[in-house]
């Protein structure tokens, strides 16, 4: 019975998730496992400057994966999420995003908290810029390792 239900969803294309040693994996066919991640930490955004501001230390060897975030403007500012090292994402800064343009009280939401919506290669933090001297404010949900 077990091999005809699993047959039944395999043949629908349904994903389902199994572990795999100590990995969570999403699959549609049983094979070519894609980890999950999910969020295990969470950070707020809040600042009201121009300027960049590190929401996510690097450590040394470890990737940040982002699984949800939100951000909220006040006024009219521009929001770019970047990686890289030194103070605030100083040196070896690569853009994450575009720059998500915002008006008063524009809301911009990406991810579920389960999946991968921003990869931080190892060694470097996860920062934000808001270009305007307007509240930002929101959260990022990640997990890190």
């Amino acid at each position: 019975m077990k091999r005809l239900i699993l047959g039944f969803i395999l043949a629908l294309g349904v994903s389902f998730a199994y572990a795999q040693g100590t990995q969570l994996c999403y699959t549609s066919n049983g094979d070519n496992c894609i980890p999950g991640v999910q969020g295990a930490k969470s950070v707020a955004i809040t600042t009201a400057s121009a300027t960049t501001v590190e929401l996510v230390a690097l450590a040394s060897g470890k990737s940040i994966y982002v699984t949800t975030f939100d951000v909220v403007s006040a006024g009219a500012t521009t929001v770019t999420f970047k990686y890289g090292t030194g103070t605030n994402c100083g040196t070896g800064t690569v853009n994450l995003t575009g720059a998500y343009p915002m008006a008063a009280n524009t809301v911009i939401t990406k991810g579920s908290g389960v999946g991968v919506a921003l990869n931080i290669p190892q060694g470097n933090a996860l920062c934000i810029t808001n270009s305007a001297g307007v509240q930002i404010s929101g959260s990022v949900s990640y997990a890190q390792f």
